[in-house]
């Protein structure tokens, strides 16, 4: 059990550190030594992903190590054929270019893309999660660029038992696939 936690004079939370005390279990002494969690918000995989409401999420530690600001705009290019998206990011005001969402120096961002999934037909429910990329470069997909793309490439969910159901349901109730 932790008998005190101590503070600094500013009572900042930032900087609680827990004291080590002693605990007694069975009639055998351990010491203890905690120290409080304070990043709660932060995720440590390099990922990009697809939400359920058409957007691209970026993590804090990809933006981090890619270099990527809320001044930055993403252009997406789309390989129909082989259901891969490539992001890649520019601080040149592309045309195409959609606004890089970071709402702080500690949250990661996102880059909503209604427009493209919808006309893309898309359906960001079937295909959300996080996805792994490769990094390459844009010459590499064919534009005569210099910056680098993030390619990703789309794999859809698999169905949980209840959607299964539902499905076969709604196209015929008595052909259930198991």
């Amino acid at each position: 059990m932790i008998t005190h936690i101590s503070e600094n004079e500013e009572n900042d939370f930032s900087y609680r550190q827990a004291v080590t005390t002693s605990v007694s279990l069975d009639k055998r002494s351990k010491k203890m030594s905690f120290v409080i969690f304070e990043d709660t918000r932060s995720r440590f995989g390099e990922f990009i992903s697809i939400t359920d409401n058409k957007s691209f999420g970026l993590p804090r530690t990809f933006l981090n190590s890619q270099g990527i600001t809320s001044s930055h705009k993403a252009v997406i290019l789309y390989d129909e054929d082989e259901k891969k998206i490539a992001l890649a990011f520019s601080l040149k005001n592309p045309p195409y270019g959609l606004t890089v969402r970071i709402p702080n120096d500690k949250q990661g961002g996102m880059v909503v893309a209604k427009s493209f999934f919808e006309s893309k037909k898309i359906d960001s429910k079937k295909y959300s999660g996080r996805y792994d990329f490769e990094k390459t470069s844009l010459r590499k997909l064919g534009l005569d660029k210099d910056n680098d793309a993030y390619v990703i490439t789309l794999k859809e969910k698999a169905l949980t038992p209840a959607q299964v159901i539902k499905k076969v349901s709604a196209d015929n109730i008595w052909e259930l696939p198991f």
